[in-house]
């Protein structure tokens, strides 16, 4: 049963790009929402292709189940920062206040 999880999180990967993309002009900032749902579908799918990539090239069994832990802190952070580009696309800009502290 677990060989479903790759195209299921690929198939979830293409309907968030499908659901959500059609729906940027709805926003004020439409290239930062446009910037979150594609960070967080490529998370989705980085979610299974890191780890398989990791498996087919380390050998070393205990060295591989330390790795895989690093590895999916990439795709998490992905998923975590894309909600969050979603989140503050409807502010503007003076209501960022990391924006106006930081310059980004």
């Amino acid at each position: 049963m677990l060989y479903l999880i790759p195209p299921a999180l690929s198939l979830l990967s293409i309907a968030i790009l499908w659901l959500a993309l059609p729906h940027a002009n709805e926003f004020r900032r439409p290239s930062r929402y446009r910037r979150g749902v594609v960070l967080t579908a490529l998370g989705c799918t980085v979610l299974w292709v890191a780890p398989l990539c990791l498996y087919l090239t380390v050998s070393d069994w205990h060295l591989r189940n330390l790795l895989v832990l690093v590895i999916l802190v990439i795709p998490f952070g992905m998923i975590g920062g894309g909600l969050y580009k979603i989140s503050k696309a409807n502010n503007s800009p003076s209501d960022d206040m990391w924006d106006n502290i930081f310059g980004a």
